[in-house]
């Protein structure tokens, strides 16, 4: 809970949001993969079909097939971030039903807190080697909404929704959802 977003944010800020969503998106794909490879729980041939046409998509999306995406380093770094982070949110999730006697909360409160400690790890590294300036005080104040928002609603209720959903439907159909992050970007 600490690779994941540091990953996809750090990627976002190399490489444009459409891009990052749609390489978020082919999470189900990955997932399945996944699921292939560390449980034996190998795809229908027509899922294999799927994810390989999935994955071209993803590929025309982000390159266009034009091989300059490639040569931009910035841009190239920030998809391979990304798609890092994507993995690590993809193991995060197949991870979850290794605790089935444990409540949605008990559990994303056990894993969020080491996530916290390690983002503040990193935050306070950035801080003290200069990567990060310190904001002052009315940039707190005027980000003290979007960051109550975010911390309360994006990750405190998501995680405990995205915990349960995995429980109630399992880790692929929960990425399936994820499916949507395009379409919520682009709105």
């Amino acid at each position: 809970l600490c690779g994941s977003p540091m990953l996809v944010y750090g990627g976002l800020t190399l490489t444009r949001p459409e891009i990052v969503a749609i390489i978020v998106a082919a999470q189900p794909a990955m997932t399945a993969l996944a699921l292939w490879a560390a449980r034996g729980q190998r795809p229908a041939r027509f899922t294999l079909f799927s994810i390989a046409v999935a994955f071209l998509g993803v590929v025309t999306v982000v390159t266009g097939w034009r091989l300059h995406f490639l040569a931009d380093s910035r841009e190239a770094l920030g998809g391979l971030l990304v798609i890092l982070g994507a993995c690590a949110w993809v193991y995060y999730t197949l991870q979850l039903d290794t605790f089935p006697r444990w409540s949605a909360l008990r559990l994303s409160t056990l894993l969020t807190l080491p996530g916290t400690v390690g983002l503040v790890v990193v935050l306070l590294a950035a801080l003290l080697t200069g990567f990060s300036p310190t904001p002052d005080a009315a940039a707190w104040q005027q980000a003290l909404p979007a960051l109550a928002y975010l911390s309360l609603v994006s990750v405190f209720v998501a995680m405990l929704m995205w915990t349960r959903a995995v429980r109630d439907i399992g880790s692929l159909n929960g990425m399936l959802m994820l499916n949507l992050i395009p379409v919520t970007t682009y709105a």
